[in-house]
């Protein structure tokens, strides 16, 4: 596929995505004329019967000659090939060669960012945009410089590209260009390390748009949202859809490591629902009967919930209630705003959940 504005060539199979551009650009010509006119002077200088002094005086100008000139031939010839997978991101440039190819592991990948150089000479100011990628072990690594990219709005197209295909959620870097239009870290949802395999697709990493299998029918997931709490776990929140318009939301808790899924029914908001808008931390009660069954208090959280396709989150606090015999829970939620909303749920297995699919439309938070 072209894309007409950029000029990339973009190339997604499965789970590998393939980009390429040529770097040829207007300048180009330009710069065949400057280098016509400075190799022959240089030509004519060595040309002429001169002290070898003045000769070695010239040996800085036909390295830049040289250097500009391969430069112009690279501008004509060559092309960026932008490989990525899930395990590995490579950039190479050909036919001919040139410096910066290299190879990342996908999972030491924090972000992606690009980073403007000021430069100030006789001529004015002159500014260039570098592609980079911030490593999780706090490094820099630049994988695409000036010399290969034709404006800073291409060099931001591929930062969204390859950040998108990895599921990476942008948020502000220290010195980046523009960075303070994105999200700071505290208001992007917290990315659990999950080895992502294709062929074992789990509730860990269900996004919106999969495909999933539940009591021998699909179903596929329409909502998604992620609830990051102040202890460090993260819980899920699904939607799905199957035939017939019919509708399951399905929370998946987080418990010490342990994933428990719970089949759950919102209730309609009511006077009884509205009871709990008084809740607090000091009045909560260690007990309570909800619908004719006992539940008691299992824990109080307090977090943010992200919803797939928002580039904002809504605080909220939460009690999780359980039945005696653990097969029942009772959720109250309050959101900031002062909403609250209450969830009924019976806890399920999540071998019950199987033949997970992604879609070509997956969005992940």
């Amino acid at each position: 596929m072209l894309d007409e504005k950029k000029k990339f060539n973009i190339d997604k199979q499965g789970d590998t995505l393939k980009i390429s551009y040529k770097w040829f650009s207007p300048v180009a010509f330009f710069l065949v004329f400057f280098c016509i006119v400075w190799d022959g002077f240089l030509v004519v200088w060595f040309a002429v019967d001169t002290p070898i002094s003045f000769k070695m005086f010239a040996i800085m100008h036909v390295a830049v000659g040289v250097g500009l000139t391969y430069y112009t031939v690279c501008l004509f010839v060559n092309s960026s090939f932008i490989s990525v997978d899930k395990q590995k991101l490579s950039i190479r440039f050909a036919p001919l060669p040139w410096v910066g190819n290299k190879t990342l592991e996908a999972r030491d990948i924090e972000q992606m960012f690009v980073q403007e150089k000021v430069s100030h000479g006789k001529n004015g100011v002159s500014r260039s945009y570098h592609l980079n990628a911030l490593m999780k072990n706090g490094g820099k690594v630049k994988l695409i410089g000036s010399a290969a990219m034709n404006s800073v709005e291409d060099t931001k197209f591929l930062e969204h590209k390859i950040e998108s295909f990895l599921g990476i959620r942008d948020r502000q870097i220290a010195g980046e260009y523009l960075g303070n239009s994105k999200p700071t870290i505290d208001q992007i949802p917290r990315k659990k390390e999950t080895e992502y395999n294709p062929t074992r697709l789990t509730l860990k990493n269900l996004l919106k748009g999969y495909i999933i299998t539940y009591n021998l029918t699909s179903w596929e997931v329409i909502y998604e949202a992620q609830y990051d709490w102040a202890n460090g776990e993260s819980d899920k929140l699904y939607r799905f859809s199957g035939e017939n318009n019919s509708n399951i939301i399905l929370y998946v808790r987080d418990e010490m490591g342990l994933t428990i899924p719970y089949l759950e029914n919102r209730l309609q908001t009511d006077a009884t629902t509205q009871a709990f808008a008084k809740l607090n931390v000091q009045n909560a009660p260690l007990e309570l009967t909800f619908e004719k069954v006992h539940f008691r208090k299992q824990n109080y959280s307090e977090g943010k919930m992200f919803v797939s396709g928002s580039r904002s989150y809504t605080e909220l606090v939460q009690w999780f209630y359980i039945n005696e015999n653990g097969n029942k829970s009772l959720r109250i939620i309050q959101f900031k705003h002062g909403e609250v909303t209450l969830f009924l749920g019976k806890k399920s297995k999540e071998i019950e959940y199987s033949n997970i699919l992604p879609s070509e439309n997956s969005r992940g938070i």
